[in-house]
């Protein structure tokens, strides 16, 4: 076959392929109820990294006033906590473990009770201290898209500092404490969406709201009754994946019994 007639036979053969070949491919078609799911969602894209670090913040504020002049309560109490947050992921469990490393935190609280003009008792003490490290309840996720912290079931813990009271004529050491955690919430009130699998590994959330003897109220109670104690509250934390430091290792195969050649000898 001489090649002016095998480039027309080639030619030929792919002119009839293009006049067969359908003008769209076809569409696959799929079974009722049958849903194509990424390989790669939000959720397993955190899960994958297993060290992650940050900060853990929260602000407290109570202030008011209960009762008449002639038999009144006067309160102020502020705490502002940071600490180092820690968690580690468990891709198998779709959970995360996380704790708080050793912290600071800045609380004054005082309250002055008085009756007809006079003092009749009151508490005030100021500090800025260091708070110890201590584990929280895990981290899950409701969702493939969404994180659900819950770091905020230890009523028990409280920041505290010395302070001054006074009874009557009377005064003597005592101590003023702080809350670091709210009361249980609804199992949603701290989940928060996670990133989308094209944005930057960042976890991050922050919630504000006000409680009265540990529920949630939708504003500031007014006037506020004999005994309750609102409090108006934001907490925020921070996650990004922990750096690792990479060592880079070298290593030669039968280095022990390696031994240096010498140039190639010359040809006589």
């Amino acid at each position: 076959m001489t090649a002016q007639l095998r480039r027309s036979l080639i030619i030929g053969l792919a002119f009839l392929a293009a006049c067969q070949a359908p003008d769209k491919p076809a569409q696959e078609s799929s079974s009722p109820g049958f849903v194509l799911q990424a390989l790669e969602t939000p959720k397993d894209r955190v899960l994958s990294v297993t060290n992650w670090v940050g900060t853990y913040r929260v602000k407290t504020r109570s202030a008011g006033s209960i009762g008449e002049p002639a038999n009144n309560l006067t309160w102020s109490d502020r705490l502002f906590y940071q600490a180092p947050l820690r968690v580690m992921m468990i891709p198998f469990l779709s959970m995360g473990l996380s704790s708080v490393d050793s912290g600071f935190y800045n609380l004054s609280s005082s309250y002055v009770v008085s009756s007809a003009g006079s003092v009749v008792e009151s508490n005030e003490g100021k500090c800025a201290e260091t708070a110890s490290p201590f584990s929280t309840p895990h981290m899950t996720f409701p969702s493939d898209s969404t994180i659900q912290f819950k770091g905020y079931t230890d009523q028990g813990t409280l920041l505290s500092c010395a302070a001054v009271a006074r009874l009557l004529d009377q005064t003597y050491p005592s101590a003023v404490a702080g809350p670091m955690f709210p009361s249980v919430f609804p199992a949603d009130f701290f989940t928060f969406p996670l990133p989308g699998v094209d944005e930057p590994l960042h976890l991050k959330g922050r919630k504000q709201f006000i409680t009265v003897n540990g529920a949630i109220v939708p504003s500031m109670p007014s006037p506020v009754e004999w005994g309750a104690k609102p409090i108006e509250w934001e907490i925020s934390w921070d996650l990004w994946p922990e750096a690792t430091d990479v060592q880079l290792v070298l290593d030669a195969e039968d280095y022990a019994t390696w031994l240096p050649l010498g140039p190639p000898s010359a040809s006589v």
